[in-house]
């Protein structure tokens, strides 16, 4: 598209970006991109499109910056573009489509990949998880016994915990105040997937999230990201 309209990518890539891993889903990444890029370019960009990685402590930074001509710019795809990303988890920061210079960021977490233990008696549900979380960018540990969830995360401390309400023995809302409750596990986000959900309940108790059964792949992906995010900010903040 770029060598059809005659613009010009100046790829920039930051000489201190390390070779760590990019912990995000690439097909939503790439979706993002095709459609901020496409954007970008049919804008009539003034001086081309300009692409950027810099190394931010644990994030990559990708830049897209680009200053349109004047009414060509098509503002609501570009803000899709946006939403898409916020939508999955991904840190996007857009700047003023108004503006004469247009900058979108996307924050991508790097490094190794996330770990999530999976408290959950239903072997067909873990199955489903591991699937969904087979890109490389997660590690999933998987417990079906409740009894032991508290055991569990405490001695592997994991990025993420999915949990079920219902199971035997006792109950996710027992198992979340638990865990919320206990130094060793209260800062681990909670990510509640049943078919009993019931999301004010869920946070009332230290829950991070509450999705409903059948959860999907960019459902659970989205939520994982938002809890990571959120997780990394606070480290960051204190």
């Amino acid at each position: 598209l770029a060598d059809s309209s005659g613009t010009s990518l100046d790829l920039l890539h930051d000489e201190k970006t390390s070779d760590d891993v990019v912990l995000v889903d690439p097909a939503v990444l790439r979706q993002v991109l095709i459609v901020a890029m496409s954007t970008a370019i049919q804008s009539q960009p003034r001086g081309g499109v300009q692409v950027r990685t810099a190394e931010d402590g644990p994030i990559c930074a990708l830049s897209i910056t680009f200053d349109p001509t004047l009414g060509a710019l098509d503002a609501a795809r570009m803000e899709q573009a946006g939403r898409i990303a916020l939508t999955q988890g991904i840190d996007c920061r857009l700047s003023d489509v108004g503006a004469e210079r247009v900058c979108m960021q996307l924050r991508l977490r790097r490094g190794r990949a996330a770990s999530v233990l999976v408290v959950e008696d239903n072997a067909g549900a873990v199955e489903l998880y591991r699937r969904y979380l087979s890109s490389g960018s997660w590690q999933v540990q998987a417990v079906p016994n409740p009894k032991l969830a508290y055991e569990m995360a405490s001695r592997s401390q994991p990025d993420v915990i999915i949990l079920d309400i219902i199971m035997p023995g006792l109950d996710g809302w027992s198992v979340i105040k638990t865990l919320h409750e206990r130094p060793e596990t209260s800062h681990i986000p909670l990510v509640v997937c049943s078919v009993l959900a019931d999301p004010k309940l869920a946070e009332s108790l230290g829950a991070t999230v509450c999705l409903a059964k059948p959860v999907g792949k960019a459902e659970l992906i989205a939520a994982l990201n938002r809890c990571l995010n959120r997780r990394h900010a606070r480290q960051g903040d204190g």
